[in-house]
């Protein structure tokens, strides 16, 4: 027989109401890591939101700040695979830190299909790079 190409795991629901898809589906876990690329220093204390698409609206699943090493390590954890939009506060950190910012929001929309998905941010006044980190 051969092997699996996917790896499905039992995981709780995201919502008490509501039951997964034929009693399983494959789990994700999200985190990332935001870096300021006027100081070369990570974005501490940015906000951070995580949307996930659910029929055909977006649900807000967390909203949290980054840490001293500008990251969120434990973003989403244990969560159906699918559609996501991370949504980064750039404008009012900026604001906060004395900066103009030409991106009051950055949202970075993605499919995370199974497993671990780091998505990391750069950002600078007029311009941000993102890319599927590990």
């Amino acid at each position: 027989m051969p092997a699996p190409t996917s790896r499905v795991l039992f995981a709780l629901p995201l919502a008490l109401d509501r039951s997964p898809v034929e009693g399983c589906y494959a789990v994700v876990t999200l985190s990332t890591h935001v870096l300021d690329l006027v100081d070369g220093r990570p974005a501490v204390g940015m906000r951070v939101r995580v949307w996930r698409r659910e029929s055909e609206q977006w649900v807000l699943v967390t909203d949290r700040a980054t840490d001293s090493d500008g990251r969120v390590r434990d973003l989403v954890h244990q969560a159906e695979a699918g559609r996501w939009r991370i949504v980064f506060g750039t404008g009012s950190w900026s604001a906060a830190h004395g900066r103009a910012s030409f991106y009051p929001e950055i949202p970075v929309e993605f499919e995370a299909v199974e497993g671990h998905t780091h998505v990391p941010l750069l950002f600078g006044p007029y311009g941000y790079s993102t890319y599927r980190g590990t």
